[in-house]
């Protein structure tokens, strides 16, 4: 008659000791911990621009109505000091409120 076999004769991992495992555990924590300071700190060095500095120094293409620019895909009422035409390339050089003063790229 053939030997049966039993599955617990056979283990996957040898027993582990209770220090071998808060060992690891502290270890995986401690990197968990390092990789999320690093995250913060690298997010915490980049420079955040908000605002009127967002805006300037931005082009826009004007609409078939002149006072408005599409500026990032966003609609802008606009005026200008030269006069404007549908589709011309233009920059942001102030933000008065919510109206862009814009003037054409060079």
């Amino acid at each position: 008659m053939p030997h049966l076999v039993s599955i617990n004769d056979y283990y996957a991992f040898e027993k582990i000791s209770g220090t071998e495992i808060i060992t690891i555990s502290i270890t995986v924590i401690a990197i968990a911990l390092l990789m999320t300071i690093y995250m913060v700190w690298g997010y915490s060095r980049c420079k955040r621009v908000i605002g009127k500095e967002l805006m300037i120094g931005k082009y826009g293409t004007v609409k078939a109505n002149t006072q408005w620019i599409v500026v990032e895909g966003e609609n802008w009422h606009c005026y200008s000091n030269q006069f404007l035409f549908e589709g011309q390339i233009v920059k942001v050089i102030a933000l008065h409120g919510l109206i862009l003063e814009v003037e054409p790229k060079v």
